[in-house]
């Protein structure tokens, strides 16, 4: 099997930004990657609990702010997508879009941690 790649190591205390592939395939690929994107859909549920507290945060707000296009789609179609039981297909489907978002997060100054 072809191993998949990685995250480089970050310098000490600095974490670096996943670039496209590496985000897919800690997307598709979880058990493969080195970082756990497992909770990042949260952030575009909202009206739920834990979706409405990742929304609060303010790296979640400077998105908002800065493209509130990318996060209309964004909603649309993981909320859609749960509620139907197939948010598995609605993460890849949006992959680009969720990249995206994850980039602009991050150039707030959020850390994967925070993101994650």
């Amino acid at each position: 099997m072809e191993k998949l790649p990685t995250m480089p190591p970050a310098p000490e205390g600095e974490s670096s930004v996943m670039n496209r592939e590496e985000f897919y395939v800690a997307l598709q690929f979880p058990e493969e990657s080195s970082v756990d994107l497992n909770n990042f859909y949260i952030h575009f549920l909202p009206g739920t609990m834990h979706g409405d507290i990742y929304r609060s945060q303010s790296h979640f707000k400077e998105l908002f702010e800065g493209d509130p296009d990318l996060v209309a789609r964004l909603d649309c179609a993981i909320k859609g997508s749960r509620e139907q039981g197939s948010l598995g297909v609605a993460l890849v489907q949006c992959k680009d879009d969720l990249y995206d978002a994850y980039v602009l997060m991050r150039d707030s100054g959020a850390s994967d941690k925070d993101i994650f």
